[in-house]
């Protein structure tokens, strides 16, 4: 029997399939076969160079962030390279390592991925309930009316955990018939999850974890949202704080710390523990992790529920101050960093010029993260002056009056953050004259940042005010910039007041 012949392509069939063939990148069949990096996890991460190698990327990361992750687990350091590695098509550690030294980006990329903010309201809904209707109820029953109950969220992240466990207070506190003074201290390193927190928006599928009733209480709504109502949001301080380094709280009723030790290796798990024994007051609650424990201070703790992980702190145990051994140093923020190798005064010139230089613009200050003036470039005489009075070179008692509220705003953040930061279209008077002035702050290394005065003022022919159309459309603009100035103010004071109430929270006895 005859073999049938296949069909000779067409023409057009021939160039549709030449054409397909060309439209495909070239770097995607490259990419496809290049090798998945090996996991790393099936390396002995213990071995020298993986160690070595490891040890590098975290001083990197050090360097740049002023965190310290050399006692966060190698395994969990492990996942979050490893993933970078695919991302990048890079095979070894070694050429990882000498990519973040060469884009520095990609360390800020890493850092970020390895702040592992997971959380959701009344994540683990069981314990809360354990708490609405046994631990809380009891401890509350034993306050004085004028009492004030005092909690602490250990690595809040975006707010979820420490607005549940208010929600559940404020629950608890009217089946009682009783009201107290509520603080609740929520605390995290990442300043980027702590704004959100801040604001207290939240989408609005939220609605799967909060029942309804709770969010007719306790939110806003808004279109596609929720917002945390201001009672509630009144009753939470968040701020940055470090739980091992950072000055701890006091006095507290609870403490919950959900999550984070997992990350940690053992040496801060066995010193955290004792951190938490401190700051309670006997009979205090500590809420963990369905995956942690008190390891092997049971005689700092006794369990109210030993599966959803709530302990109650034993009554009759001395409050002892934990040691710490100076080399420990989990999640710094580096406050004193630029004090610990102070530039010397040509370093100093050659930062603000280089920044300067790498966008030009006719003014600016080098200053350092407690807003000190170190170097001046150009005539900065139109927004900055020497106040009366003492001596000082502190940016912001130098700068206009006008120019004080947003670049407080700015700095505040541009510090907290380490990142870039600007403000767009501020006004300021100059002599009787409005100037519009855009503020970049540019991070030159930690520690260190630029503050650049780019004058956006525009020239006019004339001093004849526009009138019609042109008119309104300044009055509008005009309106605009005096609301992004009032929010910015705003968030501000916002953010100061619950970082006094912070320090305030830690220095009572």
């Amino acid at each position: 029997m005859p073999t049938k012949k296949k069909k000779a392509p067409s023409a057009n069939e021939t160039s549709l399939e030449k054409a397909k063939q060309e439209k495909k990148p070239k770097d995607a069949d490259s990419y496809a076969r290049r090798p998945f990096p090996a996991s790393l996890d099936k390396i002995k991460l213990e071995e020298p160079p993986i160690k070595n190698q490891i040890r590098k990327i975290s001083a990197l990361i050090r360097s740049a962030t002023g965190h310290d992750f050399s006692h966060y687990k190698p395994g969990a350091i492990a996942r979050c390279i490893e993933h970078r590695l695919a991302v990048h098509q890079i095979t070894a550690l070694s050429d990882y390592v000498r990519y973040l030294r060469k884009n520095p980006a990609e360390i800020d990329v890493l850092f970020k991925s390895l702040l592992i903010g997971v959380t959701r309201f009344f994540r683990d809904g069981e314990a809360y309930d354990l708490l609405k209707g046994q631990a809380l109820p009891a401890l509350l029953s034993q306050k004085d009316p004028d009492a004030t109950v005092r909690f602490w969220v250990a690595g809040c992240s975006t707010g979820e955990e420490a607005y549940s466990l208010g929600m559940v207070l404020s629950e608890v506190m009217d089946s009682l018939k009783r009201q107290f003074n509520v603080k609740i201290f929520a605390t995290d390193i990442d300043g980027a999850a702590l704004d959100i927190a801040r604001k207290g928006v939240y989408p609005e599928n939220i609605g799967a974890d909060v029942s309804k009733e709770r969010l007719n209480r306790f939110f806003i709504k808004e279109p596609g949202l929720f917002k945390v109502s201001e009672p509630l949001r009144s009753r939470v301080i968040f701020s940055l704080q470090n739980v091992i380094k950072d000055p701890p709280f006091s006095r507290l009723d609870l403490v919950s710390c959900r999550n984070l030790m997992i990350y940690m290796d053992s040496v801060l798990q066995e010193k955290i523990i004792p951190l938490f024994h401190y700051t309670l007051n006997p009979g205090g609650i500590l809420l963990l992790g369905t995956s942690e424990s008190i390891g092997e201070h049971r005689d700092f703790f006794k369990p109210i529920n030993s599966k959803w992980k709530i302990f109650e702190r034993k009554k009759g145990v001395a409050q002892t101050i934990p040691a710490y051994s100076p080399g420990v140093d989990y999640f710094t923020r580096r406050r004193t960093e630029s004090n610990d190798n102070p530039p010397t005064a040509g370093a100093i010139r050659e930062m603000a010029e280089r920044g300067i230089l790498d966008g030009y613009v006719p003014a600016g200050v080098l200053v350092n993260d407690q807003c000190e003036i170190l170097h001046f470039v150009g005539k900065t005489e139109r927004f900055l002056t020497l106040p009366p009075g003492k001596p000082s070179f502190n940016i912001l008692n130098m700068a206009r009056e006008d120019l004080k509220p947003p670049l407080m705003t700015l700095l505040h953040k541009a510090v907290r953050e380490k990142t870039n930061r600007s403000l767009k279209n501020v006004r300021i008077k100059n002599k009787d004259a409005l100037c519009i002035v855009d503020l970049p702050v540019k991070q030159m290394r930690p520690g260190f940042m630029l503050v650049i005065f780019e004058d956006k003022t525009p020239e006019r022919a004339g001093d004849k005010e526009a009138s019609g159309p042109l008119k309104t459309k300044s009055l509008d603009t005009d309106l605009q910039n005096l609301e992004h100035e009032l929010q910015a103010t705003r968030e501000y004071l916002q953010a100061t007041i619950e970082e006094l109430e912070t320090s305030k929270g830690r220095s009572m006895t």
